[in-house]
């Protein structure tokens, strides 16, 4: 680890500031799922020795990811505006994938304690490949549900999947340790998630487009309600699971900042990169609703890889015990992008 890290020195990627950092580093998680605990990690406990012991854990990471982007290529050549069904095999593929890759997520950990080559070049790699996964599975649920390019899918991909990772990431920064709530992103939000495609393969994709009153009989009951989508009900839902989990992010946050006796204010200054990204995207949609109805993968991708930027930068600068800083200049082109949209809105 120190002959890697002054490797990365002498290539200007850090000082020997950070090089000390990645000494004293020393990855804590712990999972408070009861579907994790009592569920999945015994099967997982007794699937790791399929893999050989030569067998890389970042390798395992990457074929992850690797089925992540398959599925993302599948799901935008057949709807590329995601508004649209695909074909059924395209819903199996994509939740079987997700499940496969949550697997694979959770072994490479296992792989790396069992042959004794955990490194934060694999929490980086590992986290890394799962923040870009946020926004290609997002897609792929937008696809799924027939959102379409539209602030319903803006608000999946951002409230349900980028804002609680975030926050989880931040949290590991000022506390040293990632903690899984008892619903948690990993485990029960990708279960939904694949349980979403997996049943729009077996009952059809027009499921979504069905009234929920009537899906769950409250019309039956004399309730004149208007017609609510079962697509657009999801979404309403959406705040239930991560309005605790971004409560619970916030208030560790705090306790520990607390017990450091510095200001709260002054560690939400680490909050400045998302929320510009946030305000910025929000803005490029009010100026320009036309890209974005007429390139949304584009719109996403960007907000995606600048996403992934800023996010990745904050995990780098947990590892080398780094002050989270100059992530806001990864947000450059969205600046421009907005400017550009600003000056034709308002000047034509």
């Amino acid at each position: 680890l120190l002959d890697r890290g002054r490797r990365l020195t002498r290539m200007g990627y850090i000082d020997e500031n950070g090089v000390t950092g990645l000494q004293r580093y020393t990855y804590k998680s712990k999972d408070l799922s009861i579907t994790y605990q009592y569920i999945l990690s015994p099967i997982w406990d007794h699937m790791i020795p399929i893999f050989p012991l030569w067998l890389a854990p970042n390798v395992i990471t990457f074929i992850g990811l690797c089925l992540t982007i398959i599925s993302y290529f599948l799901v935008i050549y057949y709807n590329p505006y995601l508004d649209s069904p695909c074909p059924s095999f395209v819903y199996a593929i994509v939740g079987v994938f997700l499940l496969i890759y949550q697997t694979l997520d959770n072994l490479d950990g296992r792989q790396a304690r069992r042959t004794g080559t955990s490194s934060p070049l694999g929490e980086l790699f590992d986290h890394g490949c799962d923040v870009v996964t946020v926004t290609l599975s997002g897609i792929a649920v937008a696809s799924t549900l027939q959102l379409g390019p539209t602030w319903q899918t803006f608000f999946l991909i951002w409230g349900g999947g980028m804002l609680p990772f975030f926050l989880g990431t931040l949290e590991e920064y000022h506390t040293g340790a990632l903690i899984l709530r008892q619903i948690n992103g990993p485990i029960e939000g990708l279960l939904m998630m694949s349980a979403m495609h997996l049943v729009t393969f077996y009952l059809g994709s027009e499921i979504w487009l069905y009234n929920a009153w009537d899906l769950f009989g409250v019309s039956s009951l004399g309730y004149n309600f208007n017609p609510l989508p079962l697509n657009q009900f999801i979404i309403y839902l959406l705040p239930l699971p991560t309005l605790p989990t971004i409560f619970f992010n916030l208030m560790y946050i705090k306790r520990k900042i607390d017990e450091q006796n510095k200001s709260f204010f002054d560690a939400l200054k680490n909050l400045l990169p998302f929320i510009v990204l946030s305000v910025l995207g929000i803005a490029w949609i009010f100026l320009s609703p036309d890209l974005v109805q007429s390139h949304p993968i584009l719109f996403f991708n960007l907000l995606g890889t600048l996403f992934s930027l800023i996010c990745t930068r904050l995990i780098f600068s947990y590892l080398c015990q780094y002050e989270y800083t100059r992530a806001n200049e990864y947000l450059i082109p969205l600046v421009v992008c907005v400017l550009n949209s600003i000056l034709i809105h308002y000047l034509g």
